[in-house]
């Protein structure tokens, strides 16, 4: 990997093709996508600088292994129950899919009740994993906090968003990120990994 990411930040035309395809996620982080497209396999660097003002719950449309390089994050786990359980949080789900290049869509959501299951601290060189099943958020403790992950192929067309209040602007055009901007964080994730 460190070979990849000295070949990215040595070459502006690869920087301006990492950034075309990257951007800054409604959930709070930059995402970069170093190799892969929308829908297929992707190898990507998930960026934090600061701290999300809110935790995002969501779940995922393909499976998923991270490793963090850099940081400190949390992720809590949550389990869809009945109505009724007392340890139960009630929340609005919004299905999430793409809505053109560059644009998703939150379509109108139907009301679930998640408990909360495990929550942990992901330290440097720490794991995580996921299949499009798995509910739960990902938020930076320690910044500036980088993950790598590895994501497989699509297995359905849509993801889902967790909020306890309803999503009233269903329309979602992520900011665009730059070549600079790659070029900065792939080259503290470079220097993160040779670390750990």
């Amino acid at each position: 990997m460190p070979a990849r990411l000295d070949a990215l930040l040595r070459s502006r035309s690869s920087r301006e093709a990492v950034a075309e395809r990257s951007y800054w996620h409604p959930n709070g982080f930059l995402k970069i996508v170093l190799a892969g497209s929308s829908g297929a396999a992707q190898l990507r660097l998930h960026v934090w600088p600061e701290a999300p003002d809110q935790h995002d719950v969501h779940d995922h449309a393909w499976p998923y292994r991270s490793i963090v390089l850099a940081g400190v994050l949390r992720e809590v786990r949550y389990a869809d129950v009945a109505p009724g359980d007392l340890d139960a949080q009630v929340m609005w789900c919004h299905t999430y899919r793409d809505d053109g290049p560059g644009r998703f869509r939150l379509d109108d959501p139907e009301v679930v009740n998640l408990r909360e299951t495990t929550r942990r601290l992901l330290l440097p060189s720490m794991r995580s994993h996921g299949d499009p099943f798995c509910i739960h958020s990902f938020s930076a403790v320690v910044t500036p906090a980088v993950t790598l992950l590895a994501v497989g192929p699509r297995q359905q067309n849509h993801s889902s968003v967790y909020r306890r209040t309803r999503v009233v602007e269903q329309s979602v055009v992520p900011a665009p990120t730059s070549p600079a901007e790659v070029a900065t964080w792939v080259e503290f994730a470079r220097a993160a990994q040779c670390s750990t």
